[in-house]
């Protein structure tokens, strides 16, 4: 049944305005738009379902991890062990994302730290408590110099190129076609690691993208939150202008094992850490890893836990939405839980503010947009709290049937 069969005058609501209020839609729709008495009680369970505030339960939790950070194994500042030892105490899951140095791993070194990598995430993973990924940073030239890549089989072995510290689109297409990799670059918006999405196929767009570390956020060109150099063509909003489908996540970036940790002595941004959130099924290298691939993700600036839902008709952030081409409509829902209170929640629709909240506003919200401004629209919550830390969720995609 479809709900918006069931007001046939409602046309004029989507003509007259772009968004709606949707507890007024189910108390003024029966009252006005519905004949009295003449509604039946499948369409009264119908419509109680379609305007409900709370969206349905789908199984997935919350959980909080890191997916950047660095060892003796490349450049940091601790031994592997130590570092997944004190991962284990501050997040749910985690990823040592050591480089390869342009592919010089190769030879004795290659197998040596591979191997010694693989049987510390095997020995570290405990389902259901603590996950570990295997995952390594690639340093390559020129599509995606910093370029993490994260496995789903504990057991993988390193992605094999034709020339060391060289990446060509052939390969780079074919790593991306397979469903057990998780791909994600970070610092496409520097100057020495720049990426060009408004020219980039769609076959050569990443799975997901770091959002923020440390003085680093690209979401757009030129973010206050950016400290180091900005390029144009490296950001969220010009990936999404593109036509990519990503996850958003974010991640320290760390070199000396203080991730997820707050340091005072550095000033703001910096001295927040990058975090994500997955909403996952279960705590296990095949949940958190589905999650990933499915989008289910947000970053955000910790140490602090930020629980933030996005929904548009009541599909997770990350979802690609069919509507009929001849009623668009999208239930927009959002919530977000934060010891320091929210200042400001936007949801961004094809890359411009949409809607705000204030903080004398409620944390959570729902409403309906009618407004279709392309074949393909996309929108994500950005969140802002009181002391400045800032959430970026994962989009939501929605097309029209045609596309």
């Amino acid at each position: 049944m479809d709900y918006f069969k069931l007001m046939p005058q409602h046309k004029q609501a989507r003509a007259a305005k772009k968004i709606d209020v949707i507890m007024r839609l189910a108390e003024i729709t029966r009252t006005v738009y519905l004949d009295a008495g003449q509604d039946t009680a499948e369409d009264r369970a119908y419509m109680d379902a379609a305007t409900s505030e709370e969206p349905a339960q789908d199984g997935r939790q919350i959980f909080f991890g890191e997916l950047h950070g660095h060892t003796f194994l490349s450049d940091g500042h601790l031994e592997p062990e130590e570092y997944f030892a004190k991962m284990r105490q501050r997040f749910d899951f985690c990823a040592l994302t050591d480089h390869d140095h342009g592919g010089l791993w190769k030879d004795t070194l290659y197998t040596e730290k591979w191997k010694r990598l693989q049987e510390l995430v095997a020995s570290c993973y405990e389902p259901g408590v603590f996950t570990t990924l295997l995952a390594y940073e690639r340093d390559s030239y020129p599509w995606y110099d910093n370029m993490c890549v994260y496995f789903r089989d504990q057991k993988s072995d390193i992605l094999e190129c034709a020339v060391r510290g060289e990446t060509t689109a052939e390969e780079l297409e074919q790593w991306l076609a397979r469903e057990d990799l998780f791909i994600a670059p970070h610092d496409m918006n520097r100057l020495t690691c720049s990426t060009d999405f408004t020219n980039r196929p769609r076959s050569l767009m990443p799975h997901g993208m770091e959002i923020y570390s440390r003085g680093d956020c690209a979401e757009y060109f030129d973010h206050p939150l950016n400290v180091l150099s900005s390029v144009r063509g490296g950001s969220l909003q010009e990936a999404l202008a593109a036509g990519a489908h990503l996850a958003v996540y974010a991640g320290s970036d760390d070199h000396y094992g203080m991730n997820g940790l707050d340091l005072p002595e550095k000033g703001f941004p910096e001295r927040y850490p990058g975090m994500t959130g997955v909403w996952a099924k279960e705590n296990t290298v095949e949940g958190i890893f589905e999650a990933l691939r499915g989008r289910h993700t947000y970053g955000f600036m910790g140490p602090e836990r930020i629980v933030v839902d996005f929904r548009v008709n009541d599909q997770r952030m990350g979802s690609v939405i069919t509507e009929p081409v001849e009623s668009p409509h999208r239930k927009i829902y959002f919530s977000v839980e934060s010891k320091i209170a929210p200042k400001k929640i936007t949801v961004v629709k094809n890359n411009r503010d949409y809607y705000v909240s204030r903080k004398e506003s409620n944390d959570s919200c729902v409403f309906i947009d009618y407004e279709r401004q392309h074949l393909e629209d996309w929108y994500y919550l950005r969140v802002e709290l009181e002391d400045g830390r800032m959430a970026w969720t994962s989009p939501c995609w929605v097309k029209a049937s045609a596309v």
